[in-house]
């Protein structure tokens, strides 16, 4: 998993200069920081750990080019 955070992290900052140049992001932030918190950030990573314990090999192994990440 940490491979996978070390990515978004590095896509956040690299997309977060056009986001806050836009306007607007600052206060969304302020408002709903905990609900995108859960919803784009802890949600996706529990979800796909879940599915890799609960799924068959063959569907697990099928995920990884079906996600926005690519393998993990």
């Amino acid at each position: 998993m940490g491979v996978v955070a070390a990515r978004v992290t590095l896509g956040a900052l690299v997309l977060l200069p056009f986001a806050l140049r836009r306007g607007g992001l600052v206060a969304l932030l302020r408002r709903r920081w905990r609900a995108l918190a859960v919803v784009e950030l802890a949600a996706p990573f529990l979800l796909i750990a879940f599915a890799e314990r609960n799924l068959p090999t063959g569907t697990t192994g099928a995920r990884p080019p079906a996600t926005p990440w690519g393998p993990c």
